[in-house]
């Protein structure tokens, strides 16, 4: 093996020449064990080993794992760069005639000064080597320099001849990446891509049409110039992560796969509009997590198997239309994004059980005079959902209608701003509701409340509201919708089925009256929990419960911090 000297010009530091000196406690472990340990090192530490004894040096010749790292910025490299030059050719042909196999072949080629940077050549003289030795794992990375003409890269042919390769990572520093037609890859299982540029159109059917084993592929930091049409019947997993996709015209992505499990873009950035179409019947679960779509974008996902779907974080701009044609979802989660202009989303599921819209917002139209037309707003159809949990965040989402055809729903939960109700339908089957809405908008008076074209504009979309929740057995609810419904109605809306309500308030001195009409629809309650901060002194009145409209013979008052309890009696009280 090669001297310490030689074996040191791959390691930064000269401190761990130490090693050298102290006990060799490693050499009693089982040789498989040691390996264990080796598959754990960074790049070069196995050099360091190699100093400990001569079974080391032995150890690090068998080992089935090889990691090289070059990284020679300084004129003053150069005697380094010619020393781990040698080591590692030496290293790799001393592999080669022994035969010995490679379980991970692992280079990294940062190197960016002229006179080092000829690792497109090197490089792929030790990757033939390593396939050679039957490879099952290779990781590559290596700087393009276009100065130098290598401006774009190929894999060697021999790696597509290598029937031992699974795993292959390719790192181009973002140098161009030009995929060579190949008749058959038909063992490598999974393809990591990192840091490229790729601007040939047939990329994804060349991937498609060779790669007949790829079960993994991950996209990391690729600029995806065309578009990207993926067919495989192998594909079960999909990853993309800080990509970017287009350039200058629409950018489509269309994955047709009846493998495909689990689908996830993450942080990737999408410049021109896109049209995003999958067709994978096995879809398990969908992720769209902080991604920016700066143009109209549509998104048509169809499967029969997918029970996941996430949009988290992510902006969409100048409108979007999401097209979710999956009868087996289960939960469907989108939460924290930002939707410009407008945005249509049609579910259809007959499994969907719980949906969660949260923390979203709409920007305000930059159109003057903007009048929303009506097919352009959130269309929710999921004929078994039971829980919907919504949580509109944005003042501006009043432009927005709702309409949501769910008649087996029984649990809501909504909070934040309103939107445009008027599209609602009663939900038949409601047992418990929380509502939580009022408007972000402060006014100084009721007065100018009045005036404010927001309020107007959610009188009357307020009361369709309180009708979709009529038939609530138990009702979590604010004031504020109850106070918009009857700035237009004097009769109340009947909640027949309500059994329990909890009334949040703002000032129970002032609301009394509002709370004592809206309790006249509300026949078979038997239990009003009343929250008002701070506590209102009119709580302390003899005659409170009469005031709310209530017969003080038929219920009961209790005072605790948060604020007052009012429960039916039993029977037996009242006849006593």
């Amino acid at each position: 093996m090669e001297s310490a000297p030689k074996a040191m010009a791959l390691i930064s530091s000269q401190d761990t020449l130490a090693l050298a000196c102290r006990r060799d406690r490693m050499s009693v472990l089982p040789e498989s064990v040691i390996f264990r340990i080796f598959s754990f090192l960074r790049p070069n530490e196995s050099a360091i080993l190699s100093l400990v004894s001569r079974r080391f040096r032995q150890l690090c010749i068998n080992s089935p794992y090889l990691y090289f790292c070059a990284n020679f910025d300084s004129k003053g490299c150069l005697r380094r760069y010619t020393q781990f030059c040698y080591y590692v050719d030496k290293m790799m042909r001393t592999r080669d005639r022994l035969g010995i196999e490679i379980d991970k072949f692992l280079i990294h080629w940062f190197c960016k000064q002229p006179r080092y940077n000829i690792g497109g050549t090197i490089v792929d003289a030790w990757v033939k080597i390593a396939t050679k030795c039957n490879v099952g794992e290779l990781d590559i990375l290596v700087n393009l320099d276009e100065w130098l003409g290598w401006g774009v890269y190929s894999l060697p042919e021999c790696v597509f001849r290598c029937k031992s390769l699974r795993v292959l990572k390719l790192n181009l520093q973002m140098g161009k990446f030009y995929l060579v037609s190949t008749e058959n890859m038909d063992s490598v299982e999974d393809l990591l891509l990192d840091s490229m540029i790729i601007n040939e159109r047939n990329f994804g059917e060349k991937i498609s049409g060779s790669w007949t084993s790829l079960r993994r592929l991950i996209l990391e930091k690729v600029h995806l110039v065309v578009e990207l049409n993926i067919t495989s019947s192998s594909l079960e997993e999909l990853k993309m992560s800080n990509c970017e996709g287009g350039a200058y015209v629409d950018w489509h992505f269309s994955v047709s796969s009846s493998s495909l499990k689990n689908l996830c873009i993450s942080r990737c950035h999408f410049k021109v509009p896109t049209l995003m179409n999958l067709r994978c019947p096995s879809l398990e679960n969908f992720t769209l997590q902080g991604s920016d779509f700066d143009k109209l974008s549509t998104f048509k996902i169809a499967s029969l198997s997918i029970e996941n779907f996430r949009i988290c974080g992510s902006n969409f701009l100048k409108g979007c239309c999401f097209c979710i044609s999956c009868p087996s979802v289960k939960h469907i989660k989108i939460g924290s994004s930002n939707f410009e202009d407008f945005c249509f989303i049609e579910i259809n599921s007959s499994s969907l059980g719980d949906l969660t819209v949260s923390d979203c917002e709409l920007s305000r139209p930059q159109i003057p005079n903007f009048k929303l037309a009506p097919g352009k707003r959130i269309h929710i159809v999921a004929e078994k959902l039971q829980t919907l949990t919504i949580n509109s965040s944005d003042k501006h989402l009043y432009n927005l209608p709702l309409s949501i055809s769910t008649p087996n729903i029984q649990d809501i939960k909504w909070t934040g701003n309103p939107v445009d109700f008027s599209y609602l339908e009663s939900f038949l089957s409601l047992v418990d509701a929380t509502i939580y809405i009022k408007p972000s908008c402060q006014h100084k008076s009721k007065e100018l409340a009045c005036r404010c074209k927001l309020v107007q504009s959610l009188i009357y979309c307020a009361a369709m509201l309180l009708q979709s929740l009529k038939y609530a057995k138990f009702l979590k609810i604010n004031i504020w919708p109850i106070e918009m419904f009857f700035m237009q109605n004097n009769e109340p809306i009947y909640f027949n089925n309500l059994l329990c309500l909890l009334l949040t308030v703002d000032s129970l001195t002032d609301q009394t009256p509002l709370i004592a009409s809206f309790l006249k629809g509300l026949p078979n309650l038997r239990t009003l929990i009343i929250k008002c901060r701070p506590k209102s002194h009119v709580i302390d009145e003899p005659n409170f419960i009469s005031l709310l409209g209530l017969c003080p013979k038929t219920f009961n008052l209790s005072l605790s911090e948060e604020g007052v309890k009012i429960f039916r009696r039993n029977a037996q009280d009242v006849e006593g």
